[in-house]
């Protein structure tokens, strides 16, 4: 949501060691639209445009929305998911920024705190670059509506619309997408694996990467036999 494609770490160059092709959006949300349903659109016309009709879809914390929303609209595209940090519209701990007017460097500090368990596994560069490009007042207004669309939304709605493998890989101190949270609403997901990491906050992609891809990897060298 405010990171953009270096939230992924080491994800796409082991993907694709692995002999797969991959597909990465490279700005945050924020830059793009200030909603779930715009920036599923902005998806729908970029893999169209790269004749890209059925994949594996990833999507990290309001990506994983997006991968969702997609997913729902077009099942036939869809030949499996992965979601990490989803949002769960059950009291979902915001980051937050959307109570202050403006973003400070304390703000963005605070919020790296809580998105992190080892806030070490974060380079201060990633979070000044990312301070500096929402400074801007209109991305800066993007990113608080990202996040109240986040706590309102339906993550039961998808769900009961998607029927392909999905795997969900969470931090186990996740402080934003509560474990607790989305074990409650397992049920409702059809096809689903559920994956804890421990000691790891909100993204394990980058906080415990190697454990992450490990789990991708099988869970897509599985599916393809």
């Amino acid at each position: 949501m405010i990171a953009g494609d270096w939230m992924w770490g080491a994800t796409p160059k082991t993907l694709s060691d692995a002999g797969y092709r991959v597909l990465t959006f490279r700005d945050a949300i924020g830059l793009i639209t200030n909603s779930i349903e715009g920036m599923t659109d902005f998806v729908d016309a970029q893999l169209a445009r790269l004749s890209i009709d059925r994949m594996t879809l990833a999507g990290a914390s309001l990506g994983s929305a997006v991968a969702l929303t997609y997913a729902a609209r077009h099942p036939d595209r869809v030949s499996a998911l992965v979601l990490s940090g989803a949002p769960t519209m059950v009291g979902n701990a915001n980051l937050g920024i959307s109570s202050f007017g403006k973003l400070t460097r304390g703000v963005a500090d605070a919020a790296a705190d809580r998105l992190f368990f080892d806030r070490s596994r974060l380079p201060d560069e990633i979070v000044e670059r990312t301070f500096r490009t929402f400074l801007d007042k209109r991305l800066f207004i993007n990113v608080v509506r990202l996040m109240r669309a986040s706590e309102t939304f339906d993550t039961l709605a998808p769900l009961a619309a998607i029927d392909v493998d999905t795997l969900m890989i969470w931090g186990e101190e996740d402080r934003i997408s509560r474990c607790e949270d989305w074990r409650r609403i397992l049920a409702h997901v059809k096809r689903g694996t559920f994956v804890t990491i421990p000691r790891c906050g909100h993204s394990p992609m980058l906080e415990r990467a190697d454990e992450f891809n490990r789990a991708l990897t099988a869970f897509l060298a599985a599916r393809a036999g």
